[in-house]
């Protein structure tokens, strides 16, 4: 029996066979890789009193692109298994290919996520992995976390890098509380911070606009990140009321931002704060 592991988490188990010590698997699942993506194989005895653990076979996005369609790809192996390789058929690339002058058509809102607790509530759009976090902080301020991001995206860690989709920052008083926070003085501030802790970024444009209570400041951002294999386009805003300050970021690779800004527009519109926690 073959277990399917996709960068250690488990996806499938592709089969079994009986009383065989070489078999071949056509699973016919549709696995998404990208220049993150580890593939590792968990090989199982399947007896009747105990599974025995038999080896590994792994690889990783390097080698899986280093041969054609059907070609073999070998796979590293350990204890008992002694040789295993894949072969990969594509079935659908990500992002506008550079051979088509098709336009191309960005993921649709499908539904509407409200956060736990009833904090806030934004569109969701279709096949988007989401991760929400929220704490007290020890200023007292009820920090929200929140991450939404497309199955092609790079990089998508919560408290790391996003390469492609949504972030949200909110900082929340509790009732009774205001914040004085004057987002003319925090947003450039901030933006600095985050323009020093990536050196392959510049900003191309920034403006102010009015949001909700406040008013909030939008800044756009370019680069190429040396942890991603293609530039990005960035855009944050900053907002800040009596009653919280936050932050959103948008983040695309540069190619596809075009294709994908009006969906973003529709995200941020339907953003909308619900109620602050108790």
């Amino acid at each position: 029996m073959v277990q399917l592991y996709r960068n250690g988490e488990f996806v499938a188990t592709v089969g079994g066979r009986d009383n065989r010590t070489s078999v071949t698997f056509e699973s016919g699942r549709s696995i998404v890789i990208n220049p993150n993506t580890e593939l590792s194989f968990r090989v199982v005895d399947e007896d009747v009193s105990q599974h025995d653990f038999a080896g590994t076979a792994s690889t990783r996005y390097e080698q899986l692109t280093q041969k054609k369609p059907g070609e073999r790809i070998p796979l590293s192996t350990d204890d008992q298994v002694q040789l295993a390789w894949v072969t990969l058929t594509p079935i659908k690339q990500f992002g506008p290919d550079p051979s088509s002058n098709e336009e191309q058509t960005p993921a649709e809102i499908t539904e509407l996520y409200e956060s736990p607790n009833g904090v806030f509530q934004i569109g969701q759009p279709e096949g988007w992995r989401k991760r929400y976090r929220a704490d007290w902080t020890e200023e007292g301020r009820y920090h929200v976390q929140f991450m939404m991001n497309p199955e092609s995206a790079e990089k998508a860690e919560l408290d790391g890098y996003l390469s492609e989709g949504v972030r949200l920052n909110l900082w929340m008083m509790p009732e009774g509380r205001r914040t004085n926070v004057q987002v003319q003085k925090w947003a450039p501030v901030s933006i600095r911070g985050l323009l020093d802790a990536n050196k392959g970024f510049t900003m191309v444009d920034s403006s102010t606009v009015e949001v909700g209570e406040g008013q909030g400041i939008v800044y756009t951002m370019t680069g190429n990140s040396p942890v991603v294999s293609e530039p990005e386009k960035t855009q944050i805003l900053y907002l800040a009321t009596p009653r919280y300050t936050g932050r959103i970021s948008f983040v695309s690779p540069e190619r596809t931002w075009e294709v994908k800004k009006p969906l973003f527009e529709e995200l941020l519109g339907s953003f909308q704060i619900d109620s602050l926690p108790q």
